[in-house]
């Protein structure tokens, strides 16, 4: 999962206690990312 961490790390936006992540994987999905993630 190295490859998702660090697309948090990367597009991960942190507001007050909330990472939010729906930039890639909740509203506009990343499919390559996906793909990735599912071959690990």
């Amino acid at each position: 999962m190295k490859i998702l961490k660090d697309r948090i790390i990367k597009d991960g936006i942190i507001e007050k206690d909330i990472l939010k992540v729906d930039n890639f994987l909740n509203h506009q999905i990343d499919v390559e990312l996906l793909n990735e993630i599912g071959k690990e």
